[in-house]
């Protein structure tokens, strides 16, 4: 989303008559992926209705003499894709829920051939309906309602385009499968065409986000080395996860187990990979922290560096605390603001301020 932008994903749903509304003066932003937006069931029903559309939405009629209004949404082959995504079991309805915040709504559409069906739960005051969501409260009416009005038998499976197949991919750059792949994933390919994976923010995209890195590693410490700086070392390729999934991937997958640091015998300045993004993990930026209220003891920080290069470096306060792992534990003796700074070894950083009270 952020990639693709906000706003021009609000503007291309609106083009399709998704008839979305936000608060007066708010612009769309990145929530609008999880539903940050307003919209009702009418709204709902038309965007949907591309998925059984080949890609192009339907205007809602109420009488049967009225014309259909098509707006393209999709490409034939997403919305094929999609819906074979969201089909029940061996059936053929496509059926997606949703449940908003505080159980205020439930939600559930439902896509056939021949109808594009949607169902909503909630009270017209919009107070909470604690225990009901999308597929516990609006699923079961959803099917209901598709038993009288889908034909009885005579449904066919939605014809495949086809350019489109499911085919082996590799995890993490997302390229076709590779004799050197972390996780083998299989996915819907149009033309054969598998995406590159985005491998950062927009606000890192300056940085090195290729997802295959190159270093020398010498042969007798396998450490990283410099051109030059030992006798004899090898080149070696890496894939690298992205730097936003670092805190979130196996240990193994991330780049302090899968790069080495540095050999002691180069210079720092040689040997240093180009740079990438470097965060604190275990604080949040504003948190505040308190002391147990019966023991008084004293709170402790496990603290993690995610991305980045060794070595680390750690300051609170500004002060130099620690250096070298990209791992910390740290005890906060003292109530009041701190500042928590983490430098790596090519000058990328990352800050975070909080309060032990």
């Amino acid at each position: 989303m952020e990639q693709l932008t906000p706003g021009k994903f609000y503007a291309d749903m609106q083009s399709a008559g998704a008839g979305l509304t936000l608060p007066a003066g708010a612009r769309a932003n990145l929530s609008i992926a999880l539903g940050g937006v307003g919209s009702n069931l009418e709204s709902l029903v038309r965007l949907y209705s591309a998925l059984g559309n080949q890609g192009s939405t339907l205007t809602p009629n109420y009488l049967l003499q009225d014309a259909f209004q098509s707006k393209p949404l999709l490409s034939t082959e997403a919305a094929w894709i999609i819906r074979q995504m969201l089909k029940q079991d061996n059936t053929h309805l496509a059926i997606k829920t949703g449940t908003s915040y505080s159980h205020r709504d439930a939600w559930a559409i439902g896509i056939s051939d021949y109808y594009t069906l949607g169902v909503w739960v909630g009270k017209p005051d919009g107070t909470p309906m604690v225990g009901h969501y999308g597929n516990f409260t609006a699923v079961p009416l959803l099917k209901s309602a598709a038993r009288y009005l889908l034909p009885l038998g005579g449904q066919k499976a939605h014809a495949k385009p086809e350019n489109v197949d499911l085919k082996p991919i590799c995890w993490p750059h997302g390229q076709h499968k590779t004799a050197r792949c972390d996780e083998e994933k299989t996915a819907w390919l149009i033309d054969e065409i598998a995406p590159h994976t985005l491998m950062s923010t927009l606000e890192q995209s300056a940085l090195n986000m290729s997802s295959q890195q190159s270093y020398l590693r010498a042969v007798d410490s396998g450490l990283r080395v410099a051109l030059g700086c030992v006798e004899q070392s090898e080149s070696i390729k890496v894939f690298v996860w992205p730097a936003p999934l670092q805190q979130w991937i196996k240990p193994e997958f991330r780049n302090q187990s899968r790069i080495p640091k540095l050999d002691a015998r180069c210079e720092i300045s040689d040997g240093l990979r180009l740079p990438e993004p470097v965060t604190i993990n275990g604080i949040e930026q504003g948190q505040r922290i308190k002391y147990h209220s019966s023991t008084d003891q004293t709170p402790v920080l496990n603290l993690t560096a995610i991305g980045g290069q060794p070595d680390w470096y750690w300051f609170l306060n500004g002060e130099l605390i620690a250096s070298e792992s990209h791992q910390l534990t740290l005890e906060l003796q003292e109530k009041g603001r701190y500042q928590l700074t983490l430098l790596d070894q090519a000058g990328m950083s990352d800050a975070v301020d909080f309060w032990v009270e």
